[in-house]
């Protein structure tokens, strides 16, 4: 069972990637590549001292604004219904054990010619820098399609001096962007739908939640049409998220056959009871959220105006 462990960032944490980032490094390039829904593989390119110096001196100056203004920025653990605009984390510990962030990245092709990029398309890249005591940080990006200009294309233009002409080569574009970063065991997310996408964290949802639903299997009510539940909690994406925030607070740990009947009916939802066996049934798609909503502990009631509520974000005070 996936424990979660809850480690704070503070502002020391960022001045240690910045001291970091100042020692003498060696830089390797890592470019993911994943095709049809296939694992993921590395690439790795051979990168001159020129390029390393002007990535580090770059990524220096981005984390050190992260640092600058860290008394001005948000920060919050990481979790699935999280709101946007804030700096999150999370642990090691708390992930899915994942080839991304082990010491060493050993299974990778070396790119002899860019035709390898062509035929494989980039799903994200990783920028590894690590000191002579092994120590490392990784700075991850996922790509975009629109980022790989190619020669072939009509749109891929360059000026000269006199004229404009066709690409005679092809690019690979980067601005410095960091998606997230891993340093001393906990990763720092500043886009979380592209790091998302990048660590493929609808695999721990789907993991996460099939551990929930052993739980609320164990439950003092039981679910008529479980295998229905299971599946579409397991499979439908947004689910298999709901499912992972449920993981996380484990408010279904209090409920009881009662208060499940209770908000059914006072929030007049669409489950069915069964009194006499105590049984809860699905009636179709939709009201599995219903269901999960219970579960969630989402069904709430204003103080000022007794007004019910579906709260979507929760805040615990």
């Amino acid at each position: 069972m996936l424990v979660l462990l809850i480690v704070e960032i503070n502002k020391v944490f960022f001045k240690e990637i910045t001291d970091f980032l100042q020692e003498d490094l060696i830089m390797d390039i890592f470019i993911m590549q994943k095709e049809n829904n296939e694992k993921i593989t590395f690439m790795k390119p051979n990168v001159s001292s020129d390029v390393q110096k002007k990535f580090r001196s770059k990524f220096l100056e981005r984390i050190k604004k992260i640092y600058d203004n860290y008394e001005k920025s948000e920060f919050e653990e990481y979790h699935e219904e999280s709101k946007s605009g804030v700096i999150f984390y999370l642990h090691k510990e708390d992930m899915i054990p994942t080839r991304l962030i082990e010491e060493e990245i050993v299974d990778f092709d070396t790119i002899n010619n860019f035709q390898d990029l062509l035929e494989g398309g980039i799903w994200g890249l990783i920028f590894n820098f690590k000191n002579r005591q092994g120590k490392f940080l990784r700075i991850y990006f996922k790509y975009k399609k629109s980022m790989f200009l190619k020669k072939s294309w009509l749109h891929a233009l360059i000026f000269t001096e006199e004229s404009l002409i066709f690409l005679q080569k092809d690019i690979l574009s980067y601005d410095f962007t960091i998606h997230s970063l891993f340093f001393k065991d906990m990763l720092i997310i500043k886009q979380k739908y592209f790091t998302e996408m990048i660590f493929e964290f609808q695999k721990l949802f789907k993991t996460r939640a099939i551990e929930t639903l052993k739980e609320i299997k164990k439950l003092p009510f039981k679910i008529k049409n479980f295998d229905f539940f299971k599946s579409k909690c397991t499979e439908v994406p947004g689910m298999a998220r709901k499912m992972t925030n449920i993981f996380r607070k484990k408010y279904y740990q209090n409920l009881t056959y009662d208060k499940v009947k209770t908000l059914v009916e006072e929030y007049g939802l669409n489950l069915k009871l069964n009194n006499k066996n105590q049984t809860i049934e699905i009636p179709n798609f939709k009201n599995i959220w219903e269901l999960l909503h219970i579960l969630d502990d989402a069904y709430l009631k204003s103080e000022v105006t007794n007004n019910k509520y579906e709260a979507s974000v929760k805040k615990e005070k």
